[in-house]
């Protein structure tokens, strides 16, 4: 009613926000089953660092984490993360 646009887009699927976006919030989620997928997905990575250092990123729970260093997984794995914190 405001008028803000949700604009979606799938870390799962190496996609990262929009750059005509004003925000990007990343919700929450499990992010430690899918640490593998998240630290392989490479385009995900460098338009998160992109659009973070031009505008703010809120990240929520497991969007949060995925904001942090490194994850560890189930099985005691440690993926790295986006760095953004």
């Amino acid at each position: 009613k405001q008028g803000a646009e949700i604009v979606p887009f799938s870390p799962l699927a190496d996609e990262a926000p929009a750059r005509d976006c004003d925000v990007c919030w990343l919700p929450g989620g499990y992010p430690e089953l899918h640490a593998g997928r998240l630290a392989a997905a490479a385009g995900f990575r460098s338009g998160m660092a992109a659009f973070a250092a031009q505008k703010p990123v809120h990240g929520e729970c497991g969007g949060f984490m995925v904001l942090g260093e490194a994850l560890e997984d189930g099985s005691g794995a440690t993926h790295r993360m986006l760095g953004l914190l």
